[in-house]
């Protein structure tokens, strides 16, 4: 069930950074928004983030295998997974995937972020002139609302995938020792619980942000 859920977090974290470079297209290039973003190709885009998230991640199905195991302390055969011939090498090309995929996930949020705030400041400026003083307060608040909620949430997604692209980093460097069944299997399952708290709490602060700091964006 690890690998299913790997899939569709990865699939998530690139929708969400997906959102955050389609907001910031709005900001930079305003006019150009419905022409660059249709519905087609936003379609397309999420089918194909799907798809290769997936072709991405694939070998690390391939690597083990399940065949029954003999417990020597208990004198019983279970069903356990084994690596298949190599099952490393093939399981090195998922997590270096991994590692890759998730590092320009995060990269590319951290830009189209800045990017962001640093457009509504500009443009708050440059409408002050223009603007009686209660108009200008008001256009003032609503960016400034708008900036804390951006920053916001992009910074709850950043606390929570990047314990994930460093623990996939881990298994790069420590592989085959750093999973499940490795000699630093105890720190393994810590952190990938660890991780699933995170995940957790992304997903239910996320709700709570936007209700409470929703503006027209």
């Amino acid at each position: 069930s690890g690998l299913p859920h790997g899939v569709s977090a990865r699939i998530t974290c690139w929708i969400t950074t997906f959102i955050t470079f389609e907001r910031c297209i709005c900001l930079v290039f305003p006019l150009r928004t419905k022409s660059v973003f249709t519905q087609r190709r936003t379609v397309s885009a999420i089918v194909l983030i799907a798809l290769s998230v997936s072709a991405g991640i694939s070998p690390m199905f391939f690597a083990r295998q399940v065949v029954p195991v003999h417990d020597v302390r208990f004198n019983k055969t279970k069903f356990g997974l084994v690596y298949r011939e190599n099952g490393i090498s093939v399981e090195s090309v998922g997590l270096y995937f991994n590692a890759t995929s998730l590092i320009c996930c995060i990269v590319l949020d951290i830009v189209c972020t800045s990017a962001i705030v640093r457009v509504l400041v500009l443009k708050s400026k440059w409408r002050r002139p223009a603007a009686t003083a209660d108009v200008f307060a008001g256009l003032t608040q609503r960016d400034k609302k708008v900036v804390k909620l951006v920053t916001l949430i992009s910074c709850m997604f950043l606390a929570c995938v990047g314990p994930y692209g460093v623990n996939f980093i881990l298994m790069v460097l420590l592989t085959p020792e750093y999973n499940i069944n490795g000699l630093y299997q105890n720190v393994f399952s810590v952190v990938w619980g660890m991780i699933h708290t995170f995940e957790a709490v992304k997903s239910s602060a996320n709700v709570l942000v936007y209700y409470n700091m929703n503006s027209k964006f």
